[in-house]
């Protein structure tokens, strides 16, 4: 009865009869007729019942319920695992990959992330709270998940001593492996998912300890966000549901509909807004769900790979989406498995490795700072008796001394990395040179290009240290000459 309101209920009915049928008072503390109780001991138990119910309700609402029950379930996963230690796999090639995978943790953070942290501390040092340029303030914040199963060892570290700043006005791209810790980084910082340690600032108010329900109510309520995995009502339409968060964020009932419809524009899913999102196809959903993060007119917005499953056409008019958002002065953080997403609209890039971040700074930077400077294609005319080794390499070399060649096939295409601009060459000096002697050396096309983010990425994160083919795409030598973007042609 202690522990069911529904055995309380009853009992007190059946005293209530007795009571009624031998003339007792029901409400008296003890009764004089043997075998027959009053009200007073049911009620007790119901009123108390009724407390603890609204207690355990105002502390889940606050979120303190989880955090009291943290060390208790630590305890007890501790506990059960003493008792049913877990097995080691015999498998000695399954042990020999946990432990490199174990031990191979990257090749560390920069002295820009480094830099960063030594910022935020003195910051902290000096109590300053909040800056004017400063949207985020992440300082040493972990999340270390409790072993499930089979696994040895104090859990999986999913973020590991993050510090970070995030400023106002910028696209602040996050990029990373599969497990690399980014959505759980983000989910910390919308309070999905409570950190081990650390603690996080936005706008000036603490997120994650604060009590003052009121100002974080504030702070998260400006916020725009698009989830990882779709979150939609699967018997609303489109029109519907965007409708329906836009009520939510404020948008007046007189502009609701106009709103909507706007929304759907930029999306690109005006023609679908009458069909269910049940029957959406995957790419449209994560459209639809771009458009509920963008309603509302968010300060700051938060994509977890908003673009994933997207054809390419409708990608660009996403990352249009998001340029019109920095234009209005909103924030944005978004993860992505798109290089040339982060690169195209990214204001400063980090990459995410093992639970830290490996390097931090703008697409600029970090093409500068870890890319292997320029590289030069030629292609030879065909069916010329003269090729790249009789004087082609011989003017490059006169003109870069670190020039290395990196693919050859025979004497017609040759591949070289030419170092830094500036400082290993001139290229103003190598475009003239092969200009002027084009014909004479038979060259019919050769092309200039800076190291590219996706290589900078595959060199920073644990899981990109083996060393590449260089003639892994040595079969199509004609497509290194038909791509567009940052590479220039001469022909």
């Amino acid at each position: 009865m202690i522990f069911s309101p529904a055995s309380a209920l009853s009992n007190g009915i059946s005293n209530y009869l007795l009571c009624q049928q031998y003339n007792v008072n029901v409400w008296s503390l003890e009764s004089n007729v043997p075998g027959v109780s009053t009200l007073f001991e049911p009620t007790l138990v119901l009123l108390l019942q009724f407390g603890m119910s609204l207690i355990i309700l105002k502390m889940c609402e606050e979120r303190k319920i989880q955090i009291f029950c943290i060390p208790f379930q630590r305890f007890f996963n501790k506990f059960c695992r003493v008792i049913c230690p877990p097995k080691k796999k015999k498998d000695k090639d399954d042990e020999e990959e946990n432990s490199n995978s174990n031990s191979n943790s990257g090749i560390g953070e920069d002295e820009d992330v480094e830099r960063e942290r030594e910022e935020i501390n003195a910051d902290a040092a000096n109590n300053v709270k909040k800056s004017r340029t400063t949207l985020i303030e992440v300082r040493h914040l972990s999340k270390r998940y409790l072993p499930k199963g089979n696994e040895i060892g104090q859990g999986t570290l999913a973020v590991a001593d993050m510090s970070l700043r995030i400023r106002k006005g910028e696209c602040f791209a996050l990029l990373g492996t599969n497990g690399a810790g980014k959505t759980t980084l983000l989910n910390m910082l919308l309070r999905k998912t409570l950190p081990t340690g650390g603690g996080a600032r936005m706008k000036g108010v603490d997120i994650l300890t604060n009590d003052n329900d009121k100002e974080v109510a504030k702070v998260l309520g400006s916020l725009g966000y698009c989830p990882q995995h779709n979150a939609l009502f699967e018997k609303l339409s489109c029109f519907e549901t965007v409708k329906f968060f836009a009520e939510i964020r404020g948008v007046h009932k007189s502009l609701v509909t106009a709103y909507t419809l706007k929304c759907l524009k930029e999306a690109d899913l005006t023609k679908f807004k009458h069909k269910k999102t049940r029957a959406l196809s995957g790419g449209n959903k994560r459209k639809l769900q771009m458009a509920i993060a963008i309603c509302g007119e968010p300060t700051m917005t938060t994509l977890d790979e908003c673009s994933a499953g997207i054809d390419p056409v409708a990608r660009r008019k996403l990352w249009g989406v998001v340029k019109r958002l920095l234009q209005k002065g909103n924030s944005v953080v978004m993860t992505s498995h798109h290089i040339e997403e982060a690169n195209h609209l990214g204001h400063r890039v980090a990459i995410m490795d093992n639970g830290r971040l490996a390097c931090l700074g703008t697409p600029q930077h970090l093409k500068t700072k870890y890319g292997n400077g320029y590289e030069l294609s030629i292609k030879m005319k065909k069916k010329s008796l003269v090729g790249v080794d009789d004087e082609v390499l011989g003017v490059v070399v006169g003109l870069c001394k670190k020039a290395q060649i990196i693919e050859r096939h025979g004497k017609d295409f040759v591949r070289v990395s030419l170092g830094m601009n500036g400082r290993d060459f001139s290229l103003m000096e190598l475009f003239r040179a092969l200009e002027e002697n084009k014909e004479r050396m038979k060259v019919d096309q050769f092309t200039v290009k800076q190291s590219e983010l996706e290589e900078i990425f595959i060199h920073m994160t644990s899981k990109g240290n083996a060393q590449p083919n260089p003639r892994e795409n040595g079969v199509n030598v004609e497509d290194n000459f038909e791509r567009n973007g940052r590479e220039q042609t001469f022909v």
